[in-house]
């Protein structure tokens, strides 16, 4: 988590100020040594449905996620992909 604190905080606190009123920031921090969090996700309502395939690279110190969404709009669906790849860091 050092090399994330180093790097990043800067960004972190800049990203701050420019957040709305009342406004969320959500990241990941994801740390090495933990159990994996590669599987297959979903979730569904009415009218959406989210799947997410998720791997680990641990050489690369990388998590990939897959995001596929449907979401209902008047008769028909759209669908939309997505993929997020998030640093893994090491531990304090």
């Amino acid at each position: 988590m050092e090399g994330l604190y180093n790097r990043d905080l800067v960004h972190i606190h800049a990203v701050g100020f420019e957040a709305p009123a009342r406004g969320i920031l959500i990241f990941d921090v994801i740390e090495l040594g933990g159990p994996t969090l590669a599987g297959r996700f979903w979730g569904a309502g009415d009218d959406w449905a989210v799947l997410v395939n998720t791997t680990e690279h641990q050489a690369a110190r990388t998590l990939v996620r897959n995001i596929e969404t449907f979401r209902r709009v008047d008769e028909s669906y759209r669908r939309d992909r997505k993929v997020q790849r998030a640093p893994i860091e090491h531990s304090l």
